[in-house]
């Protein structure tokens, strides 16, 4: 199995294999702590860490200087100093994304026969860590989208739990509300903006419909707050208790671990 990260895709290299080792699963992490007296210990809470995954590296050029242009190509787009954090999908996995970057070096080494110049071939031998800080990878599906109030299904392809995003367009005066399931928040909105509710990033504000400038945080325009979560497809209401409905759209980041 090879993989892409960000822009390297390792099958477009000739003559490079990378082959992942094990698939992380579930990188449970747990809070607990040992009884002061007696056997066994207090549980509080588990949690997902991060997740590393190791491909084995063969490298195969067509003499010695080959090869070593080849590991230097590798090596080039895998720093991590030059780019950080890349979108990162195992080949196997579209449309999957999660964000990696290199967990440790790539010690090359060569290969114990198939090495030598002067059979017409050269080949190099190693190992490459990527580091996912986020242990999910996500996808996204296709929107929900209602031009009236109405129950709106949100549709996940993932195997947890995903928190979407809703956004709406209409008009509100400062005492009319727009509610999506246990959400309520008040205007004002105007016909050339747009209400955006990211139930994942906890990120809520109304941007400019046109440029998509955000033009203020709405954290004080909530008059109810209920965190919008799924882990199958879900219905839920969306309204407005007076005023404009235009369009509400919802975006479910379908997650994976």
């Amino acid at each position: 199995m090879s993989f892409k990260l960000g822009t390297f895709d390792t099958t477009d290299i000739v003559g490079f294999k990378a082959i992942l080792n094990e698939w992380p699963m579930l990188p449970v992490e747990l809070s607990l702590d040992d009884l002061p007296a007696g056997d066994g210990a207090l549980y509080y809470t588990s949690r997902m860490g991060s997740t590393e995954w190791t491909f084995n590296l063969e490298l195969t050029g067509d003499n010695l200087a080959d090869v070593l242009a080849k590991a230097d190509i590798v090596s080039m787009a895998l720093n991590p100093d030059l780019h950080n954090l890349l979108p990162f999908t195992p080949n196997a996995m579209e449309p999957w994304v999660w964000q990696g970057v290199l967990a440790g070096p790539i010690d090359w080494k060569r290969d114990s026969v198939i090495w030598f110049s002067d059979r017409g071939v050269s080949r190099l031998l190693g190992t490459a860590t990527i580091s996912t800080p986020n242990p999910y990878g996500y996808a996204a599906g296709d929107p929900s989208v209602l031009s009236v109030p109405g129950a709106m299904t949100l549709v996940q392809t993932g195997n947890t739990s995903y928190y979407p995003t809703v956004t709406f367009r209409g008009v509100l005066s400062s005492t009319q509300r727009f509610i999506v399931g246990g959400t309520e928040v008040s205007g004002p909105l105007t016909a050339d903006q747009t209400l955006v509710l990211d139930f994942e990033n906890l990120d809520f504000y109304v941007m400019t419909t046109a440029t998509g400038f955000k033009v203020r945080n709405i954290a004080d325009r909530f008059t109810a707050f209920s965190r919008l979560v799924g882990t199958d497809t879900t219905t839920v209401n969306v309204s407005v208790s007076a005023g404009t409905f235009t369009q509400a759209i919802g975006r479910v980041p379908s997650r994976r671990i």
